[in-house]
């Protein structure tokens, strides 16, 4: 859950208090009992389902003194709702149940089809799929037998996320493409779209790309009229994820960019996904500058939001494109605000391969003596972990860095026990290398 939606249910769980005091200073009991059951619901939406529970017996009992058919239905209806979210389904499904029993009592075949389908998605995320195609199923009859439009729609949708449940694609792409069909009857624009982006995502998982892709711009469309911004990111990802498939980076940077800017830093993982996209596609056109904003900018956000693992990800990378770019002294910058980040979160690893890194731009800036320490520093760090590659790769900047300042002995000393460190690890090719430097040292 993101940031902002915690603080959404924050505000909706203090109003519903205040609608339930509201409530109880009329003695009304029928509103009583409807926001008493809407509290219930947000308190088990927000975790707190103890609390939850006590405020839903308190409706029960209302309930029962009234005795009225409709009030049962929708309390019931918004109980099941909430033990669904809590994934309490054994309590939901007995629920569910009591509001069938309640509709076939009355034979209201309307409810009795909603009851169903209700038990039908139970049993489904509960992972009894068989189960859940006969109550399904026997919820259609009904919706079908009734001739009502909305509940075959609703049913027919359901049907459709069973099959991609059991990986029945092409009965999926039936279901989605009739339930759209009825939302289109009806005029439901909403319900539509909404099948109409199901279907997306099952022609993506099919790799229909370029068609899921015409679907997702379809429903990017729609959502942005309706000023849905949370659908709108995950129009956007899908966008992207196709781009990436189709190997289209100018695609891939359209929509990565418009996600960066509809994804709030609240949804961290998201956005950090288009400015990953972003930067690697970048990166493969050779639009190098514009990567090293785009990184720039993640870096920022990762650092407001204390996001401390990506900063240093970012910062490495940051680095890694400067020295692409023969931007030494920027290069060895974001490594030495990297390194910090390593050093404050004991990220061992990356530490030894910065020092490493670090000494690498040095001795190609000419400061050999500072290189030799970064290198020296990178061999202790490897060794401590046994990080063999590493390591050996340091003692051959060692041997490098030896060689150009003219002490032949010890350069050809470090170059040798590279060697035998990389025939220990079983690297031959980097052992063969790191003896071809070795021949190439002068004796004395």
């Amino acid at each position: 859950m993101t940031e902002k939606s915690q603080k959404q249910l924050s505000l909706k769980l203090t109003q519903a208090r205040k609608t339930l005091d509201a409530a109880r200073s009329t003695d009304d009991q029928y509103q009583i009992c409807e926001a008493a059951a809407n509290l219930g619901l947000t308190l088990f939406q927000v975790g707190k389902f103890k609390e939850g529970a006590r405020s839903f017996n308190e409706v029960d009992r209302i309930v029962k003194e009234l005795d009225d058919y409709n009030l049962q239905v929708r309390y019931l209806g918004i109980k099941t709702l909430a033990y669904q979210l809590g994934e309490q389904y054994p309590q939901a499904y007995q629920v569910a149940q009591q509001i069938e029993a309640l509709a076939v009592a009355k034979t209201d075949l309307a409810i009795q089809s909603d009851a169903l389908a209700t038990q039908g998605q139970i049993l489904l995320d509960s992972g009894a799929e068989v189960l859940a195609l006969e109550k399904f199923n026997t919820a259609l009859a009904l919706a079908e037998q009734l001739d009502d439009r909305r509940r075959r729609m609703k049913v027919t949708g359901a049907l459709g996320n069973y099959c991609m449940t059991v990986a029945s694609p092409a009965q999926a792409e039936s279901y989605f493409t009739k339930a759209r069909e009825l939302a289109r009857e009806l005029g439901d624009r909403q319900s539509e779209i909404g099948f109409h982006g199901n279907l997306g995502a099952l022609l993506e998982w099919k790799e229909a790309y370029l068609q899921a892709g015409a679907i997702f711009e379809d429903v990017l469309a729609y959502v942005r009229e309706t000023g849905d911004q949370e659908a709108e990111t995950q129009a956007l990802r899908h966008l992207v994820q196709v781009s990436i498939k189709c190997q289209d980076d100018q695609k891939i940077i359209h929509f990565a960019q418009q996600g960066a800017a509809a994804a709030g830093e609240s949804e961290g993982d998201l956005l950090f996904f288009f400015y990953d996209q972003l930067i690697a596609a970048y990166f493969r056109l050779n639009q190098v500058d514009d990567a090293d904003k785009a990184m720039s900018a993640a870096i920022e956000i990762a650092q407001v939001t204390e996001d401390h693992k990506r900063e240093i990800d970012l910062l490495i990378g940051l680095g890694e494109s400067y020295l692409l770019t023969d931007n030494l002294p920027q290069a060895f910058l974001s490594y030495q605000q990297a390194l910090q980040g390593t050093r404050r979160y004991q990220r061992l690893v990356d530490q030894a391969y910065l020092l490493g890194r670090m000494g690498v731009i040095l001795a190609e800036l000419n400061q050999t003596e500072e290189a030799v320490r970064y290198h020296e520093q990178a061999v202790a760090e490897a060794r401590k972990h046994q990080l063999r590659d590493l390591e050996g790769e340091q003692l051959v900047m060692l041997a490098l860095a030896y060689r150009e300042s003219g002490q032949l002995e010890r350069a050809r000393a470090y170059g040798e026990t590279a060697v035998e460190l990389f025939l220990q690890a079983g690297l031959q090719d980097d052992a063969a290398k790191a003896r071809q430097l070795v021949t190439e040292i002068p004796v004395g």
